[in-house]
């Protein structure tokens, strides 16, 4: 069977699969986790979260674990930002590995095949400083807010163009003396369909992550990405991506990179889901890279993030 075969074969599975579930996923699927808002790396953040359709680091485990099979290099990276200058107590953390499995008899390419690749990503947010109540007014007492995700992730390429990946995901979250755990599982795919043209699907939340506090339940949503990204010569990227949920919630990211020269990137996007305009840079030396993002949220003041890559 010739390779766009089993392209358009695999497009129609997945297809498949969101036709249907739909009708077993509720229609309003509570809110978003702070996992999905800000993910495992700082590109995907820095480009409007238009990166279903480029995927091009360790961080695809969040935003489309497809691209985790076209992956050459290992990756360690760990991410931090204070999402709001203005709000005290508030901060957010991850890191993720990505490491490819190479199958090599010596040095004989003939005999050199991948294996696919495995990631591994922790995220956590932290909310202190939060004023206790109770019916005759405060306390005087504080209590923390804490969200912690671990998702583990496989992809494998079809032929040297394509890959499908899967991402399973367990949330822990903790509000004063309440706390609960939910999983759930992604499905992404990606493919070239030019040398320069990519695109990638996923779907997120196909088994929701449910979250019980007391009496109130949440359930994270099913959406569905759809994105595609653009090289030009190898100097820039556009990207450009939609997300989906079944509420009729619609949002549209996009972004650019320029490479002004190859240890060097500025990075740029705009995100419809909270309207946030981002920007920032990346350098990368041998087995090291340094990025840093800024982000203009227009509501709890500027977010300033940084990571750290290495490459083994």
């Amino acid at each position: 069977m010739c390779l766009p075969r089993i392209i358009v074969l695999i497009a129609i599975f997945l297809f498949n699969i969101a036709v249907g579930i739909a009708p077993a996923i509720p229609k309003y699927g509570g809110t978003e986790g702070i996992y999905s808002q800000w993910g495992l790396g700082l590109k995907a953040v820095i480009m409007g979260k238009a990166f279903v359709g480029l995927a091009d680091d360790a961080s695809a485990l969040c935003w489309n674990p497809a691209g985790l099979g076209l992956l050459t290099e290992t990756e360690v990276s760990a991410f931090y930002c204070r999402p709001f200058s203005k709000a005290s107590g508030i901060s957010y953390q991850s890191i993720v590995m990505a490491k490819p499995l190479i199958y090599s008899l010596g040095d004989i390419p003939e005999l050199t095949s991948s294996l696919g690749t495995i990631a591994f990503g922790v995220a956590y947010s932290r909310v202190g400083g939060l004023a206790e109540t109770e019916p005759g007014g405060y306390t005087g007492r504080t209590f923390t807010n804490t969200d912690l995700t671990a998702t583990f992730g496989y992809s494998k390429s079809i032929g040297k163009n394509s890959a499908f990946g899967l991402a399973f995901k367990v949330e822990n979250f903790r509000l004063y003396d309440y706390s609960d755990s939910g999983f759930g599982f992604d499905l992404g795919f990606i493919t070239y369909l030019l040398p320069q043209f990519k695109l990638g699907i996923k779907l997120e939340n196909i088994h929701q992550p449910q979250i019980t506090l007391k009496e109130e339940s949440d359930i994270r949503p099913f959406t569905t990405w759809l994105g595609a990204s653009y090289d030009l010569f190898g100097y820039a990227t556009l990207s450009a991506a939609c997300s989906l949920q079944l509420s009729g919630r619609l949002s549209g990211h996009m972004g650019g990179e320029i490479r002004p020269h190859p240890t060097l990137s500025i990075l740029g996007g705009y995100s419809s889901d909270n309207r946030e305009i981002t920007a920032g840079a990346g350098f990368r030396y041998d087995f090291l890279r340094i990025r840093y993002g800024f982000g203009l949220t227009g509501y709890l003041g500027n977010t300033h993030r940084v990571e750290l890559t290495f490459f083994l």
